[in-house]
């Protein structure tokens, strides 16, 4: 009877083990997409105050998919949107970087990355904003039409 016992218990704890090993109470990478998300809408609604006072998008946004940040290549959002639309851009939770002394983009000498990208329709009536590096949902994409 004891070793009957005994061997209740062992797979009993080999149970339990096996289903926190299968199932993993980490969400981080669902947490991080759902910020991803929340970061494209918010960008789409500075957009969408920019449109409204200027009735076109920004004329150098680039008809391409373009990283949005300062290095070579990249599409310099920040001095379209802040501060006059925006306090700060949003950056990607894992691959954003921003290397500022006062915290936001527009700093003199800024350096950021948002590692989200944007490019505008060739009419100029709808911009597209991805989040490449998103971990949970592949294709993480806002369209706004204008």
């Amino acid at each position: 009877m004891p070793e009957l016992l005994v061997v209740l218990v062992v797979i009993s704890v080999l149970l339990v083990a096996t289903f926190f090993v299968l199932r993993p109470n980490d969400r981080a990478a669902e947490r991080n997409d759902a910020a991803r998300w929340i970061d494209l809408v918010q960008m789409t609604r500075a957009l969408d105050l920019y449109y409204h006072d200027h009735n076109s998008l920004p004329a150098d946004m680039p008809t391409t998919d373009q990283i949005i940040g300062t290095e070579d290549g990249n599409y310099n959002l920040c001095k379209v949107l802040v501060p006059t639309y925006w306090k700060d851009l949003p950056f990607d939770p894992q691959y954003g970087i921003k290397s500022v002394a006062d915290g936001t983009c527009n700093a003199t000498d800024q350096q950021y990355l948002t590692a989200y990208s944007i490019r505008r329709n060739k009419a100029g009536d709808s911009v597209t904003l991805t989040a490449p590096f998103a971990d949970v949902t592949k294709d993480l994409t806002l369209t706004k039409h204008f």
